[in-house]
């Protein structure tokens, strides 16, 4: 996410939401989910954390992604798993560093979690060419750590002049925005 910029779980399912989520193209709609943490979860770790619950209280996973939005500047969906009860209910039973209530969740029956992260998707909003490039920038950088990363053991080998080009480029274009404007 762009920092220096306050990202907040949408309180509205507004248009750029709607062609955020027609471009990640689940086929399915937002929903609302709590945010429940399990005591012994930990952030960055829904995948682990859902398995744990479903030891513990049957149901399944269901994955997806979290909507976030940058009021005025972007909307972006993060790849992300939550628990689905036995009920149905979908509850969000991860630890959060944000310590958000409730999420903003699409969820998307083609995709699963593996080893390695999935890259963010986002959209500008309102339309901005140096957000675009930042988000871009962004992906581009998770696609290179992925493709440095052993899946198995998640231990990265990073070449240090890339990696170093691909930080440069996304901390260039987020001082543009920073000093423009988005």
């Amino acid at each position: 996410m762009l920092d220096g910029f306050e990202t907040i779980v949408p309180k509205e399912c507004h248009v750029g939401i709607l062609k955020l989520c027609r471009m990640i193209g689940t086929g399915t709609s937002p929903v609302r989910v709590r945010v429940v943490p399990e005591p012994q979860s930990m952030p960055n770790e829904c995948g682990q954390n859902v398995q744990t619950k479903i030891q513990r209280c049957g149901g399944s996973i269901q994955h997806g992604w979290i909507i976030w939005e940058v009021p005025n500047v972007l909307i972006e969906g993060e790849f992300h798993a939550v628990w689905q009860s036995p009920a149905g209910e979908l509850l969000c039973v991860s630890a959060r560093e944000d310590e958000e209530g409730e999420l903003l969740f699409l969820p998307d029956r083609s995709r699963k979690l593996c080893s390695l992260p999935v890259p963010n998707m986002g959209i500008s909003w309102p339309y901005s060419k140096p957000v675009e490039r930042f988000l871009e920038a962004e992906a581009a950088f998770q696609r290179f750590k992925n493709r440095h990363t052993d899946p198995n053991t998640r231990l990265a080998g990073f070449p240090k002049k890339e990696h170093e080009w691909h930080v440069r480029q996304i901390e260039l274009v987020r001082q543009k925005i920073m000093k423009d404007g988005a």
